[in-house]
């Protein structure tokens, strides 16, 4: 069985964008996240390769909050075609996906 063994850190340049906001998904706010990666990193890691080892994603970890946002300011705000989905991933998924 292979495990995947993560070793990043908050300075790793691909996990720095993963990190640059939260989404209203998120239980711990990204500052704190950045605050104690020490700490939870290693946790996110074990989540992760549990994951991958079981093959299933908790239902939790799918979950995105989707915001409409206007495709140009010039278009009529009140017709819904003019509008796109933005997807605010939470923490994990988002290290998850960098995996």
């Amino acid at each position: 069985m292979l495990l995947l063994s993560l070793k990043y850190s908050i300075a790793s340049p691909s996990l720095i964008p993963v990190l640059s906001y939260s989404s209203d998904s998120d239980p711990i706010p990204t500052w704190l996240v950045k605050e104690c990666a020490s700490v939870i990193i290693p946790t996110i890691t074990n989540i992760i390769n549990l994951s991958l080892s079981s093959g299933h994603v908790h239902p939790l970890f799918k979950q995105s909050v989707v915001s409409p946002l206007l495709k140009k300011s010039t278009l009529d705000n009140e017709q819904l075609s003019n509008y796109r989905p933005i997807f605010k991933h939470s923490l994990i998924s988002k290290i998850s996906n960098v995996v």
